[in-house]
C-alpha cells in the first residue's frame, strides 16, 4: 500500500482544510465588489430621464480632424454619450492673425466673430480652411441640471514641405483643458475634453 505524501508542502488526499484555502480573501473581496457593481450599475445607467449635468455622459468634447493631403480642418463638438442633446453650442473664431504654432497667439488682440450658433443639437460640425485659426467653444447642457462646457484653442497646420511637415500645432487658453501641442495629421482625429465650468457659465 502506497503512503500518502505531500506535493509542494500541501497534503495530498484526506485531512481537513480550512475554509480560507477554498475562499482566499482577495478572491472573496473581488467577488463582493463585482456583486456591488452589478447591483449599482442599473442606477448609474438609468433610462428614466436624461443624464445629470456634469457627469461623464454630458461631458462635451472637441474632435479635431483633417484628412492627409486636404486643406480643410474639421471640428466637431459632441458629448461622450451620443444621445446627449445640448441646449446650445456656440463657436466664435478669429483668423487672419500672425501665428505659426510657436508659443501662444495674441489672444487679447484677436478679432472674434460668431461662426456657429445652434440650439437643441446632439453635435455640431465646423469645417475650417483658415490657417491659423482660433476658436472659442461654449456648449450648454440643461436637460437635468445645468453645465457649461468651454474651451479656447488655436490651431496651425503645416504643409508637406515644412520643417515639421503635415502637423497640427495646437494651444489652449483654457484652464483645465489639455491639448497636444503637436499632432501629425496622419494620427488624427484627436479628442479634447472641454472644461466643465458648472452652472455659472463662462
Amino acid at each position: 500500500m502506497t503512503e500518502l505524501g505531500t506535493v509542494g508542502g500541501a497534503p495530498v488526499g484526506g485531512g481537513r482544510r480550512r475554509l480560507s484555502e477554498y475562499f482566499p480573501w482577495p478572491l472573496v473581496g473581488v467577488a463582493v465588489l463585482l456583486v456591488v457593481l452589478i447591483l449599482v450599475t442599473p442606477v448609474l445607467l438609468s433610462t428614466s430621464g436624461p443624464p445629470a449635468a456634469g457627469t461623464i455622459f454630458t461631458q462635451a468634447r472637441l474632435l479635431v480632424d483633417r484628412a492627409p493631403g486636404q486643406n480643410v480642418t474639421t471640428l466637431y463638438v459632441e458629448a461622450e454619450e451620443p444621445t446627449v442633446r445640448y441646449a446650445s453650442v456656440v463657436i466664435t473664431w478669429a483668423d487672419g492673425f500672425n501665428w505659426t504654432g510657436s508659443g501662444a497667439p495674441p489672444w487679447a488682440t484677436l478679432n472674434w466673430s460668431v461662426v456657429l450658433n445652434q440650439t437643441q443639437v446632439l453635435a455640431v460640425v465646423l469645417p475650417v480652411m483658415s490657417n491659423p485659426v482660433a476658436i472659442n467653444v461654449t456648449a450648454l447642457y440643461n436637460a437635468n441640471g445645468v453645465a457649461y462646457y468651454v474651451g479656447v484653442f488655436a490651431f496651425y497646420v503645416t504643409n508637406a514641405t515644412a520643417a515639421t511637415p503635415d502637423t497640427v500645432f495646437a494651444v489652449t487658453a483654457t484652464s483645465g483643458v489639455s491639448v497636444p501641442t503637436s499632432i501629425p495629421v496622419s494620427t488624427l482625429p484627436v479628442i479634447v475634453p472641454l472644461a466643465d465650468v458648472g452652472s455659472g457659465g463662462p
